[in-house]
């Protein structure tokens, strides 16, 4: 039994589909005028970038004294 390998506008549909679901999930509205996660994952990635430039400063300063 073969399968068809799945095109992209499938592969679109299905993970658009999965977000919809996860936003339901998490706000308990499976109407979805924006996508909140977006800004959650955008909020988080820059978090991580300061606080990783943060470490950095604190290991410079403290290899010159």
């Amino acid at each position: 039994m073969s399968t068809n390998p799945a095109t992209k506008s499938q592969v679109q549909a299905y993970r658009f589909v999965l977000r919809r679901m996860e936003s339901a999930l998490v706000r308990k509205d499976a109407v979805m005028l924006h996508e909140p996660m977006r800004h959650h994952l955008r909020a988080m990635a820059v978090g991580l970038i300061l606080g990783l430039a943060g470490l950095a400063a604190f290991l410079v300063l403290g290899k010159l004294s």
